[in-house]
């Protein structure tokens, strides 16, 4: 027994060895720092030639309990933490929680977050095969982000999955990402607070546009078995006065977004599901966005709202539109796409070069949906429908 306490304890470092007392009142800053600290100091990387990096340091373990911090917790490149529901609280609101600066294989498990800024950061110069992957975790109380996912060089570009599995979040702009890949599987989140900004996002997938003119798309958002619900104070008053202006969106998307089986809010309430700015792309028309709702409810705001609709265009509008075999609340006010105050969109179909290489590669499908929307695809996108 001791000897397999021994090869345990080689592999996890808990943060009560190192002074964490894990009650919520004494500030366990330093006592978590000295233990990922330790983390780093046991980590082991190799390199193979022409391959990818490759590396091994202890776990960073939280038994039960609620951690106080002041500070937000530096953390190495290839370090995963572990709890058994252990709350994370920070008393710094101008402070975040982790801090996965330099991060590449990340890992974050069944922990619970409070309070801060931003909770975790993560952040890398591009790193080709980066990962950070969040399991049965909760976001609660920050006020920025729950999660910034954003390169450090050229574009801000990262090559990196972002995945969340089995997570909740409690909060207004939950997740800011520029990843190639961000992925929520099996998650719930309450879209609330006081600090959603005018025209905000619950999760912004984030594009570039360079000062060359030549804009870097986002990466693919994926949202797979998602509850999304909203509430105060973009729903209507339960006791069913006038609803407050919906000024929010579930995602602000500058690359593409697939979405299957999520419940884009309900309830007669609704939060219209994607503000789509990534512009069009007339250099190469096999790279242009894309926008796939399949199978989901889309309650998309409410009648008086005049910025309801399930896509709003006010940058670009995505090369493959495809809305399929959806239900919800979408009335006959309220619109399948609506274009933004400000956004050109008969100049930028105007602007796609007309050989059949490019118009072919735009496409609206919008069919087997139980809705009730009569409203018209906007005039410019009619040839589109169909093809």
């Amino acid at each position: 027994m001791t000897s397999l306490l021994f090869v345990l304890s080689f592999f996890t470092v808990s943060v009560k060895d190192f002074g964490a007392v894990g009650d919520g009142i004494a500030d366990d800053t330093t006592a978590i720092q000295t233990a990922a600290n330790d983390c780093k100091a046991k980590l082991k990387a190799i390199q193979l030639t022409g391959g990818s990096y490759m590396g091994s340091c202890p776990e960073l373990f939280f038994p039960a309990g609620k951690y106080r911090i002041s500070q937000s917790i530096k953390l190495c490149p290839y370090q995963s933490l572990r709890g058994e529901d252990s709350i994370l609280v920070q008393a710094d609101p101008a402070s975040g929680i982790l801090d996965f600066n330099g991060g590449y294989q990340n890992r974050v498990t069944a922990m619970q977050f409070v309070g801060g800024q931003s909770q975790v950061t993560f952040s890398n110069a591009n790193l080709d095969s980066s990962f950070l992957t969040f399991r049965d975790c909760a976001f609660q109380g920050w006020s920025e982000y729950s999660v910034i996912a954003d390169g450090t060089v050229d574009d801000r570009h990262l090559s990196t999955t972002l995945s969340f599995h089995r997570c909740r979040w409690d909060g207004a702009r939950a997740v800011y990402t520029h990843c190639d890949t961000t992925q929520f599987s099996d998650c719930e989140a309450h879209f609330r607070g006081n600090n959603i900004p005018q025209d905000g996002a619950w999760v912004k997938n984030a594009g570039f546009q360079r000062s060359n003119g030549i804009y870097s798309n986002g990466g693919t958002l994926g949202l797979y078995n998602v509850t999304l619900v909203p509430a105060a104070p973009i729903v209507p008053a339960e006791d069913g006065s006038a609803p407050k202006q919906i000024n929010a969106y579930w995602s602000d998307n500058g690359g593409s977004v697939v979405a299957e089986r999520v419940r884009f809010s309900g309830e007669g309430a609704g939060v219209a599901p994607i503000l789509h700015r990534a512009p069009i792309n007339t250099r190469s028309p096999f790279r242009g966005s894309k926008v796939a709702i399949h199978a989901c409810q889309l309650s998309c705001g409410q009648d008086g709202d005049n910025k309801a609709a399930v896509i709003t265009l006010c940058g670009g509008f995505p090369q493959c539109l495809r809305i399929t075999a959806c239900d919800g609340l979408v009335s006959q006010s309220i619109p399948w796409i609506r274009v933004a105050p400000g956004y050109n969109l008969s100049a930028d179909v105007a602007s796609i070069p007309k050989v059949a290489s490019s118009i072919n590669q735009y496409t609206i499908t919008i069919q087997g949906n139980h809705s009730f929307t009569s409203q018209a695809i906007p005039t410019p996108l009619q040839q589109f429908v169909g093809k």
